[in-house]
């Protein structure tokens, strides 16, 4: 999953009563590909959860998600509250990853 891929299924889940549009329909919002369109007037730039730590934390924080390092496997381990995450080297692209399995499992529920 790249890291555009991986921000937009976080969106999806985030705000299932918005529309993913390309960003032909609001030229104002840049270079972005998809954005979120909320109603008719009201337009987001999709959140870089993957690489801008002020759009993860809050997320993080409110999950109550963990971040711990792993000396053996030199890797960062992340747990939400029911949910193991996988290990990635990258403590950020770990935390988004764990941000999206735990939106999903609540989801689901």
């Amino acid at each position: 999953m790249t890291n555009a891929e991986l921000n937009l299924a976080i969106a999806r889940l985030l705000y299932p009563d918005a529309e993913i549009v390309l960003s032909i329909e609001s030229p104002l919002l840049g270079a972005d590909k998809y954005v979120l369109k909320h109603d008719d007037r009201c337009y987001q730039h999709i959140p870089n959860y993957s690489n801008n730590w002020n759009d993860l934390m809050p997320l993080v924080v409110e999950h109550k998600i963990t971040l711990q390092w792993d000396n053996e496997d030199m890797l960062w381990d992340v747990y939400g509250v029911r949910t193991e995450c996988k290990a990635s080297k990258d403590p950020q692209l770990a935390l988004a990853k764990c941000v999206l399995a735990v939106l999903q499992e609540k989801d689901n529920d």
